[in-house]
């Protein structure tokens, strides 16, 4: 496995890289959001220098919070010109796949109705991509409607996507991440790596929560050899080391 961490979006690129660099990282997962790393506030050019430094060239990750399932077609559409502006700084910064949210709209609308608006969306945002070179990851979030079922019928309706497991939304609504792996291992293409108690989105170290990550690790690795982000949340960064060393453990004896 290929084992990266993100930048915090809301500091500086370059001490994070810088962080990720020192610390021996296989790859930085660029964050771009709003703040200090959004489309406006970067040079791809000195970013794409930064990533060059690590052994692998790393997955990016766009705002979770662009509502590509709105109900309402003029903002669905804005979602997309959005994400249009954050594909063309990964295209120009080197970074080959980059992860879109999935987007519930809520109640009034029946699931049907929601994963068109999502298919409709994510199709614009596929071309929109490829225009940079950029390949669309579509990830699960904290919704109950994220199930395996319904993430699968919005890739197959899709078409050209793959599927990004992350174990911390998995392990929430009475689902775990070994369900979404047994139904979706032949669309896996990136792997998110944090924990929690099942009832909250926490972004806890490995290891801290309630998911049986022997058993994940093992049954991960009988479909995917690829790349996996610690997506852990903490003020200090001993927790992201502490995980690395947790997920290298696991691996050796999987």
């Amino acid at each position: 496995m290929i084992i990266g961490c993100p930048n915090n979006p809301r500091r500086d690129f370059c001490k994070e890289a810088r962080w990720c660099l020192e610390n021996g990282f296989d790859y930085l997962d660029l964050y771009l959001e709003e703040g200090k790393s959004s489309p406006d506030n970067v040079d791809p050019v000195k970013i794409r220098e930064l990533l060059d430094r690590f052994t692998f060239k790393g997955p990016g990750h766009t705002p979770w919070y662009l509502p590509i399932g709105s109900p309402v077609a003029s903002i669905r559409e804005a979602a997309v010109r959005e994400l249009g502006r954050y594909f063309e700084v990964f295209g120009k910064a080197g970074v080959g796949s980059v992860a879109v949210h999935a987007s519930w709209c809520g109640a009034g609308f029946s699931v049907k109705e929601m994963i068109g608006f999502q298919v409709e969306s994510l199709r614009k945002a596929v071309s929109a991509a490829s225009l940079h070179g950029v390949r669309v990851l579509f990830e699960l979030t904290d919704r109950k409607e994220d199930s395996p079922e319904n993430m699968r019928a919005i890739m197959e309706e899709v078409g050209d996507v793959g599927f990004l497991l992350d174990t911390g939304h998995a392990n929430l609504w009475g689902r775990k991440p070994s369900d979404y792996i047994r139904e979706l291992h032949d669309r896996i293409e990136h792997v998110h790596a944090h924990d929690n108690f099942k009832d909250m989105d926490l972004h806890l170290p490995i290891g801290c929560g309630s998911i049986d990550w022997e058993a994940t690790i093992r049954q991960l690795v009988m479909y995917y050899d690829g790349t996996i982000t610690l997506e852990v949340f903490s003020r200090s960064r001993d927790y992201v080391l502490f995980s690395r060393d947790r997920l290298l453990r696991l691996l050796g004896r999987a």
